[in-house]
Protein backbone atom coordinates (compact mmCIF):
# COMPACT_ATOMS: atom_id res chain seq x y z
CA UNK A 1 0.00 0.00 0.00
CA UNK A 2 1.46 3.49 -0.87
CA UNK A 3 2.39 5.67 2.49
CA UNK A 4 3.30 9.28 2.57
CA UNK A 5 2.73 10.69 5.95
CA UNK A 6 5.22 12.48 6.20
CA UNK A 7 7.86 10.47 4.18
CA UNK A 8 8.60 9.75 0.86
CA UNK A 9 5.73 7.67 -0.95
CA UNK A 10 6.41 4.03 -1.11
CA UNK A 11 4.37 1.75 -3.29
CA UNK A 12 5.35 -2.08 -2.48
CA UNK A 13 9.15 -0.64 -1.12
CA UNK A 14 9.51 1.93 -3.97
CA UNK A 15 8.95 5.60 -4.10
CA UNK A 16 7.23 7.41 -6.89
CA UNK A 17 7.34 10.88 -8.28
CA UNK A 18 3.40 11.91 -7.83
CA UNK A 19 0.29 10.91 -6.02
CA UNK A 20 -3.20 12.25 -7.04
CA UNK A 21 -6.52 12.21 -5.06
CA UNK A 22 -10.22 13.32 -6.75
CA UNK A 23 -7.62 14.73 -9.65
CA UNK A 24 -5.64 16.69 -7.11
CA UNK A 25 -2.49 16.32 -7.05
CA UNK A 26 -1.32 15.64 -3.04
CA UNK A 27 2.38 14.22 -3.16
CA UNK A 28 5.41 15.26 -5.37
CA UNK A 29 8.59 13.20 -4.58
CA UNK A 30 11.41 15.37 -3.71
CA UNK A 31 14.37 15.51 -5.52
CA UNK A 32 16.50 17.19 -2.78
CA UNK A 33 18.31 14.76 -0.60
CA UNK A 34 19.53 16.27 2.75
CA UNK A 35 22.72 14.84 2.35
CA UNK A 36 23.26 16.95 -0.61
CA UNK A 37 23.98 20.01 1.16
CA UNK A 38 26.69 22.24 2.32
CA UNK A 39 27.62 25.47 4.03
CA UNK A 40 29.63 27.77 0.78
CA UNK A 41 28.59 29.48 -2.30
CA UNK A 42 28.70 29.38 -6.32
CA UNK A 43 29.05 31.35 -8.31
CA UNK A 44 26.55 32.40 -10.48
CA UNK A 45 28.57 33.49 -13.02
CA UNK A 46 30.38 30.23 -14.22
CA UNK A 47 28.45 27.75 -11.88
CA UNK A 48 31.72 27.29 -9.87
CA UNK A 49 31.87 26.20 -5.91
CA UNK A 50 33.08 29.42 -4.10
CA UNK A 51 34.88 28.57 -0.70
CA UNK A 52 33.27 27.72 2.88
CA UNK A 53 34.39 31.76 3.64
CA UNK A 54 30.73 32.57 2.89
CA UNK A 55 29.33 30.74 5.87
CA UNK A 56 26.25 32.42 5.70
CA UNK A 57 25.14 30.64 2.70
CA UNK A 58 24.39 27.01 1.66
CA UNK A 59 24.57 25.36 -1.16
CA UNK A 60 24.01 21.63 -3.38
CA UNK A 61 27.31 19.89 -3.06
CA UNK A 62 26.33 17.47 -5.98
CA UNK A 63 24.09 17.90 -9.60
CA UNK A 64 20.60 17.19 -9.21
CA UNK A 65 19.26 15.73 -12.72
CA UNK A 66 16.22 17.57 -14.49
CA UNK A 67 14.18 17.69 -17.53
CA UNK A 68 14.69 19.96 -20.07
CA UNK A 69 12.03 22.66 -20.88
CA UNK A 70 10.13 21.73 -17.12
CA UNK A 71 8.40 23.19 -14.90
CA UNK A 72 9.61 22.73 -11.17
CA UNK A 73 8.91 24.58 -7.96
CA UNK A 74 10.85 24.94 -4.98
CA UNK A 75 9.83 26.04 -1.53
CA UNK A 76 11.73 26.68 2.16
CA UNK A 77 8.31 24.83 4.30
CA UNK A 78 10.09 25.91 7.36
CA UNK A 79 12.21 28.73 7.00
CA UNK A 80 14.11 29.84 10.44
CA UNK A 81 14.85 33.49 12.21
CA UNK A 82 17.86 33.93 10.09
CA UNK A 83 16.59 32.78 6.96
CA UNK A 84 16.45 35.48 4.21
CA UNK A 85 16.17 33.86 0.92
CA UNK A 86 16.20 31.45 -1.49
CA UNK A 87 19.40 33.35 -3.28
CA UNK A 88 20.07 31.53 -6.84
CA UNK A 89 19.68 28.31 -9.36
CA UNK A 90 22.20 27.13 -11.18
CA UNK A 91 21.89 25.17 -15.01
CA UNK A 92 23.88 22.49 -16.53
CA UNK A 93 24.14 20.91 -19.48
CA UNK A 94 24.59 17.22 -19.86
CA UNK A 95 27.87 17.76 -19.86
CA UNK A 96 27.69 19.39 -16.86
CA UNK A 97 28.61 22.55 -18.52
CA UNK A 98 27.50 25.92 -17.36
CA UNK A 99 24.16 27.19 -18.93
CA UNK A 100 22.79 30.08 -16.82
CA UNK A 101 21.86 31.19 -13.14
CA UNK A 102 18.75 33.06 -11.75
CA UNK A 103 19.13 34.95 -8.69
CA UNK A 104 16.61 35.82 -6.50
CA UNK A 105 15.52 37.94 -3.12
CA UNK A 106 13.11 38.52 -0.25
CA UNK A 107 11.48 35.22 -1.22
CA UNK A 108 11.16 31.30 -0.11
CA UNK A 109 9.06 30.00 -3.20
CA UNK A 110 9.77 30.31 -7.09
CA UNK A 111 8.41 28.44 -10.02
CA UNK A 112 11.07 28.00 -12.20
CA UNK A 113 10.98 26.10 -15.88
CA UNK A 114 14.72 24.59 -16.68
CA UNK A 115 16.20 26.06 -20.03
CA UNK A 116 16.16 23.58 -23.40
CA UNK A 117 19.41 22.09 -23.03
CA UNK A 118 18.99 21.89 -19.30
CA UNK A 119 20.45 17.90 -17.67
CA UNK A 120 21.25 19.41 -14.41
CA UNK A 121 20.76 21.71 -11.72
CA UNK A 122 22.51 23.44 -8.03
CA UNK A 123 21.09 25.46 -5.64
CA UNK A 124 21.95 28.25 -2.95
CA UNK A 125 19.59 29.80 -0.16
CA UNK A 126 21.46 32.93 1.90
CA UNK A 127 20.87 33.61 5.87
CA UNK A 128 21.63 36.87 7.58
CA UNK A 129 24.07 35.17 10.25
CA UNK A 130 26.62 32.66 9.52
CA UNK A 131 25.16 28.67 9.13
CA UNK A 132 26.35 27.10 12.83
CA UNK A 133 28.94 23.79 11.26
CA UNK A 134 26.79 20.88 11.79
CA UNK A 135 23.49 22.12 10.04
CA UNK A 136 21.45 20.39 7.84
CA UNK A 137 19.68 23.30 5.83
CA UNK A 138 17.49 21.06 3.76
CA UNK A 139 16.44 18.61 6.02
CA UNK A 140 15.69 21.50 9.05
CA UNK A 141 14.12 24.09 6.91
CA UNK A 142 12.45 21.71 5.09
CA UNK A 143 12.98 22.45 1.75
CA UNK A 144 11.65 21.04 -1.57
CA UNK A 145 12.38 20.71 -5.07
CA UNK A 146 9.80 19.08 -7.27
CA UNK A 147 8.58 18.66 -10.75
CA UNK A 148 5.00 20.51 -11.57
CA UNK A 149 3.92 23.70 -10.90
CA UNK A 150 1.79 22.86 -7.62
CA UNK A 151 4.09 23.24 -4.17
CA UNK A 152 3.28 19.49 -2.02
CA UNK A 153 3.63 20.00 1.46
CA UNK A 154 7.28 18.64 2.20
CA UNK A 155 8.40 15.47 2.76
CA UNK A 156 12.41 14.13 2.55
CA UNK A 157 13.59 12.72 -0.86
CA UNK A 158 13.83 9.20 -1.30
CA UNK A 159 17.17 7.42 -0.80
CA UNK A 160 19.59 5.45 -2.83
CA UNK A 161 20.97 3.50 -0.12
CA UNK A 162 19.36 2.36 3.52
CA UNK A 163 21.63 1.46 6.28
CA UNK A 164 20.84 -0.57 9.51
CA UNK A 165 23.72 -0.88 11.77
CA UNK A 166 26.60 0.12 9.86
CA UNK A 167 25.19 -2.56 7.50
CA UNK A 168 23.46 -1.64 3.62
CA UNK A 169 20.02 -3.10 3.33
CA UNK A 170 18.96 -1.65 0.08
CA UNK A 171 19.87 0.04 -2.58
CA UNK A 172 18.51 2.06 -5.64
CA UNK A 173 17.93 -0.33 -8.88
CA UNK A 174 19.08 1.73 -11.72
CA UNK A 175 18.36 -1.08 -13.96
CA UNK A 176 15.10 -0.08 -15.71
CA UNK A 177 13.10 -3.44 -16.83
CA UNK A 178 10.23 -2.07 -19.06
CA UNK A 179 12.77 -0.16 -21.04
CA UNK A 180 15.16 -3.35 -21.76
CA UNK A 181 15.11 -4.70 -25.31
CA UNK A 182 15.89 -8.19 -26.25
CA UNK A 183 19.02 -9.04 -27.65
CA UNK A 184 22.79 -8.95 -26.73
CA UNK A 185 26.25 -7.14 -27.74
CA UNK A 186 27.49 -8.74 -30.33
CA UNK A 187 31.12 -8.85 -31.36
CA UNK A 188 30.75 -5.88 -33.30
CA UNK A 189 29.41 -4.08 -29.70
CA UNK A 190 25.75 -3.77 -31.88
CA UNK A 191 22.58 -5.58 -30.84
CA UNK A 192 22.34 -8.66 -32.17
CA UNK A 193 18.82 -10.20 -33.22
CA UNK A 194 16.46 -10.84 -30.54
CA UNK A 195 15.90 -13.82 -28.60
CA UNK A 196 13.76 -15.09 -26.31
CA UNK A 197 16.80 -15.23 -23.71
CA UNK A 198 18.89 -12.09 -23.40
CA UNK A 199 18.40 -8.40 -22.34
CA UNK A 200 19.94 -4.86 -22.82
CA UNK A 201 19.12 -2.57 -20.75
CA UNK A 202 18.25 1.47 -22.35
CA UNK A 203 21.27 3.80 -21.36
CA UNK A 204 21.24 4.45 -17.61
CA UNK A 205 23.33 7.45 -16.57
CA UNK A 206 26.52 7.35 -14.48
CA UNK A 207 28.54 9.24 -12.63
CA UNK A 208 32.22 8.88 -13.27
CA UNK A 209 33.14 9.31 -9.80
CA UNK A 210 30.73 6.95 -8.30
CA UNK A 211 31.22 2.71 -8.66
CA UNK A 212 28.57 0.67 -8.95
CA UNK A 213 27.67 -3.02 -8.71
CA UNK A 214 25.63 -4.96 -11.92
CA UNK A 215 24.27 -8.10 -10.31
CA UNK A 216 21.91 -10.79 -11.45
CA UNK A 217 19.99 -13.74 -10.44
CA UNK A 218 19.07 -16.34 -13.76
CA UNK A 219 18.32 -19.98 -14.48
CA UNK A 220 20.28 -21.37 -17.37
CA UNK A 221 17.83 -23.09 -19.64
CA UNK A 222 19.46 -23.52 -22.79
CA UNK A 223 21.13 -27.04 -23.51
CA UNK A 224 25.35 -26.52 -24.53
CA UNK A 225 25.32 -22.85 -22.51
CA UNK A 226 24.98 -23.36 -18.91
CA UNK A 227 26.63 -20.10 -18.03
CA UNK A 228 25.44 -16.86 -17.77
CA UNK A 229 27.11 -14.42 -19.75
CA UNK A 230 27.28 -10.44 -19.17
CA UNK A 231 28.29 -7.39 -21.29
CA UNK A 232 28.11 -3.73 -20.85
CA UNK A 233 29.46 -0.74 -22.92
CA UNK A 234 30.28 2.91 -21.78
CA UNK A 235 28.98 6.13 -23.71
CA UNK A 236 29.41 9.69 -23.21
CA UNK A 237 26.91 12.63 -23.09
CA UNK A 238 26.03 12.86 -26.60
CA UNK A 239 25.61 8.27 -26.24
CA UNK A 240 28.57 8.19 -28.48
CA UNK A 241 30.23 4.67 -27.70
CA UNK A 242 33.08 4.80 -25.71
CA UNK A 243 35.20 1.68 -26.44
CA UNK A 244 34.69 -2.13 -26.76
CA UNK A 245 32.29 -4.16 -24.83
CA UNK A 246 33.42 -5.34 -21.43
CA UNK A 247 32.48 -9.22 -21.00
CA UNK A 248 32.27 -12.13 -18.06
CA UNK A 249 30.82 -15.41 -18.19
CA UNK A 250 29.71 -17.14 -15.21
CA UNK A 251 30.86 -20.65 -13.85
CA UNK A 252 28.98 -24.02 -15.58
CA UNK A 253 25.94 -25.11 -13.62
CA UNK A 254 23.32 -27.73 -13.46
CA UNK A 255 20.85 -26.57 -15.98
CA UNK A 256 17.58 -25.04 -14.12
CA UNK A 257 19.56 -24.21 -11.07
CA UNK A 258 19.83 -20.69 -10.05
CA UNK A 259 22.80 -18.80 -10.58
CA UNK A 260 23.84 -15.36 -9.55
CA UNK A 261 26.55 -13.28 -10.67
CA UNK A 262 27.92 -9.87 -9.36
CA UNK A 263 30.49 -7.37 -11.44
CA UNK A 264 31.83 -4.08 -10.10
CA UNK A 265 32.05 -1.45 -12.43
CA UNK A 266 34.04 1.94 -12.18
CA UNK A 267 32.89 4.56 -14.72
CA UNK A 268 35.41 6.09 -17.27
CA UNK A 269 36.05 9.64 -16.73
CA UNK A 270 34.21 10.49 -19.86
CA UNK A 271 31.16 8.10 -19.10
CA UNK A 272 27.89 9.54 -18.78
CA UNK A 273 25.71 6.47 -19.86
CA UNK A 274 26.01 2.59 -19.50
CA UNK A 275 24.24 0.17 -20.83
CA UNK A 276 24.29 -3.72 -19.81
CA UNK A 277 23.04 -6.83 -21.04
CA UNK A 278 22.75 -10.64 -19.61
CA UNK A 279 21.59 -14.18 -20.86
CA UNK A 280 18.64 -15.64 -19.73
CA UNK A 281 17.55 -12.24 -18.28
CA UNK A 282 13.85 -12.84 -19.83
CA UNK A 283 13.82 -14.93 -17.07
CA UNK A 284 15.65 -13.28 -14.37
CA UNK A 285 16.22 -10.28 -12.63
CA UNK A 286 18.85 -7.76 -12.90
CA UNK A 287 19.88 -5.05 -10.58
CA UNK A 288 22.28 -2.16 -10.91
CA UNK A 289 23.00 -0.23 -8.08
CA UNK A 290 25.29 2.56 -6.21
CA UNK A 291 28.63 1.26 -4.24
CA UNK A 292 29.96 -1.97 -4.27
CA UNK A 293 27.78 -3.77 -2.18
CA UNK A 294 24.69 -5.73 -3.76
CA UNK A 295 21.81 -5.31 -2.14
CA UNK A 296 18.09 -7.86 -2.40
CA UNK A 297 17.11 -7.44 -5.77
CA UNK A 298 14.50 -4.68 -5.87
CA UNK A 299 12.53 -3.38 -9.07
CA UNK A 300 13.30 0.03 -10.45
CA UNK A 301 11.12 2.84 -9.08
CA UNK A 302 9.92 3.97 -13.07
CA UNK A 303 9.03 -0.46 -13.17
CA UNK A 304 6.43 0.55 -10.52
CA UNK A 305 5.27 3.85 -10.89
Amino acid sequence: MPTINGRACVVNGNPVDKVYSNWKIVYGRNLLTSANGEIGNINGENGEPIGYSFTNYYRTKDFIEVLPSTHYFLKVNSPSDTFSTIEKVIWYDSDKTYISSTGYSDTITCAITSPKNAAFFKLTVWFEDSIPAGTNIWRDNKVKFEEGTIPTAWTPAPVDKVFSNGKQVYGRNLWIRSKAVSGRFDGNDNIGTPDAENLISDFISVDANQTYIYHTDVVPTITGKPQTWDSYIFFDSNKAQLGDRNTQMGPAVTMGTSQHTEWIIKPPVDASFIRTGSRYLQHGTAKLEKGSVATPWTPAPEDVM
